[in-house]
């Protein structure tokens, strides 16, 4: 009569328990993420701004991290900045803003941050000096001077803290 240890029998059900468990927690994890990614999408929202300036710039700075810039030179007086801010649950720090005759146009998103971008269209009169950077999108700059005054940067992480830190 052959008899089995309580070793053994453990030892057979043991595969059986593991292969459970990982699917309890595999199914855990997709809850939440789940959960995070349908609440992001229910709080998802666009903001859009205008900005004007008469006088009193003398130069413009732009740097983007996760969002486009579109920079153009016109016959014309006045700096004109719209933008446009997606969100969830969080959004792009930065703003716009004038410094010391420095108009600085600026917007990072967390790394973390699904649906959070930033899109911005400058419209300046021809010759103005521009310049400044985008990480992670497009830049788009037409009737300027000089057409290479926005660089786009992928993956160049000592740029990037070059961005945190003109933010502030």
């Amino acid at each position: 009569m052959p008899t089995t240890s309580r070793a053994t029998e453990d030892f057979a059900v043991a595969p059986a328990r593991r292969g459970t468990r990982i699917t309890s927690v595999l199914t855990i994890v997709f809850l939440i993420a789940g959960t995070f990614l349908a609440t992001e999408a229910l709080l998802r929202r666009t903001l859009q701004e205008s900005h004007g300036f008469d006088s009193g710039v003398d130069a413009v700075s732009v740097h983007v991290v996760g969002g486009n810039v579109e920079v153009i030179g016109e016959d014309r007086e006045d700096i004109v900045v719209h933008s446009t801010e997606t969100r969830a649950l969080v959004g792009p720090r930065g703003g716009v803003r004038l410094d010391d005759g420095e108009l600085r146009i600026s917007s990072a998103c967390p790394a973390h941050a699904f649906g959070c971008s930033s899109e911005f269209e400058v419209l300046v009169p021809q010759g103005t000096p521009v310049e400044g950077t985008v990480f992670f999108g497009e830049a788009d700059v037409a009737g300027l001077d000089s057409e290479d005054s926005i660089g786009v940067v992928d993956h160049r992480w000592t740029e990037w803290f070059r961005v945190l830190d003109f933010l502030g």
